[in-house]
């Protein structure tokens, strides 16, 4: 099961990491001249998007000041959680 949780915990990051980077890729494009009004509006979808999946992850599954996820397996109490 600490398996299982493990991947899913990693899955989570790699989806975190590439909504960051879509936000990066495209984010000066929602503000750019030297593109077409259409690719700016796309982009704009693509960041406005992934910025709310990114804060739905982030306040599903937040973290402490490590950086280290706080959320716990069912049926674990606060003072079972290993470190």
């Amino acid at each position: 099961m600490a398996g299982s949780a493990g991947q899913a915990m990693g899955d989570v990051d790699i989806q975190m990491a590439y909504l960051r980077a879509v936000i990066r890729v495209y984010g000066p494009w929602t503000t750019s001249k030297t593109i077409s009004s259409r690719e700016r509006d796309l982009a704009v979808r693509r960041v406005r998007y992934a910025s709310h999946v990114l804060a739905d992850l982030e306040a599903q599954l937040p973290r402490e000041e490590s950086g280290r996820w706080t959320v716990r397996h069912a049926g674990e109490r606060s003072d079972q959680v290993k470190s």
